[in-house]
């Protein structure tokens, strides 16, 4: 490469800020919890591309919606006890330069298990069941949310002689939420103090049980003509579910649905076909977007080839009419065709 005009960080070579971890950092890990590394950098000469790590086989890097990099890396029980470095580099690019920012190692030491506790996230909620025998330095006067102001986010409705128990709103109690390319993320967390259990600061050691829970934005779904189909669920890592439901209605009101008995469908060629896809979530501030419809001889979402309607947000197929959808449904119609060959649907 030719030679830069400037060596000062943030220019054209990245300069990593807060909240990357300082050089030498030592970071407490606990086995079977992810642990999550932040990096950010800024550069006003360049962009910014890709970051360089190196660390434990199963370390894995993502990239969220501020195009801020994440580290990710969950450490089993062969770990305990160990030490690892995981070190790091951002790299930028102007033109068919490229530079990288200084790199940083952080050590990160593993350590048992601190807080037994479960999670179970539903479309509106998340659930979390933490023993009390594992939150040392409980009091228990003393528990709190995020945010403990709405009487539904108390801890005392739920929680028992063993366990604490929380049901919290994905849109109530301080819940924050983040997100990257693939996902949504929830977080909250259970801290304990020595101070009123409302206030909003504290001088004093905090005990915090962090969890969250994460939902991943895409999601398939199908309908056959040869047969109705109940609501389908799409189950990613165990993580949560969203549900969408997908329906053929008999004009452009969007009224009258057909009734489920009287599948399968038969429309002649030409006639035009109504359909709404629904989202049942209702998460705030969520917008479902589809991303693309195809159609397929066969009841096989895999199957090759598949004609395309909707790529990328976009129509393909020249008759399809978009009806002004809402946040949680899209509707639209398009011209009934048939499959070259020896194909009945």
């Amino acid at each position: 490469d030719p030679p830069v005009s400037s060596c000062q960080q943030g220019l054209f070579l990245p300069q990593l800020v807060a909240p990357t971890p300082a050089d030498g950092s030592r970071i407490m890990a606990e086995v079977n919890k992810e642990l999550a590394i932040r990096v950010k950098a800024q550069a006003t000469h360049s962009t910014i591309q890709d970051i360089i790590f190196s660390g434990p086989s199963n370390v894995t890097k993502h990239r969220d919606i501020n195009n801020d990099f994440v580290i990710r890396w969950t450490p089993v029980e062969d770990d305990l006890g160990d030490q690892y470095p995981i070190c790091f580099a951002v790299e930028s690019v102007s033109g068919s330069s490229y530079f990288q920012s200084e790199m940083r190692c952080v050590l990160v030491e593993i350590r048992k298990k601190q807080i037994k506790a479960t999670v179970t996230c539903t479309q509106s909620t998340m659930k979390v069941e933490v023993e009390k025998a594992s939150f040392f330095g409980l009091q228990k006067d003393h528990l709190r949310l995020s945010d403990p102001s709405n009487t539904i986010c108390s801890l005392d409705r739920f929680s028992n002689s063993t366990h604490i128990v929380a049901i919290i709103p994905l849109n109530g109690c301080g819940t924050q939420i983040e997100e990257d390319q693939d996902n949504l993320i929830f977080k909250n967390e259970i801290t304990t103090t020595d101070d009123a259990p409302n206030t909003l600061i504290t001088r004093k050691h905090l005990v915090e049980a962090r969890f969250y829970c994460q939902y991943p934005k895409r999601g398939n779904v199908t309908l056959s003509f040869s047969a109705h189909r109940k609501n389908i669920t799409v189950w990613e890592k165990g993580f949560g579910t969203f549900t969408y439901q997908f329906e053929f209605y008999q004009n452009d009101q969007f009224g009258a649905m057909f009734d489920p008995n009287s599948y399968p469908l038969e429309f002649d060629i030409g006639n035009r076909i109504y359909m709404q896809i629904d989202a049942s979530s209702s998460v705030n501030d969520t917008v479902m977007f589809v991303e693309s419809c195809r159609a397929a001889p066969y009841d096989n979402p895999n199957y090759q080839p598949t004609y395309s309607i909707i790529e990328n947000g976009c129509k393909v197929d020249p008759t399809v009419q978009i009806y002004s959808p809402n946040d949680r449904q899209f509707r639209f119609s398009m011209e009934a065709f048939k499959f070259i060959g020896l194909h009945d649907q």
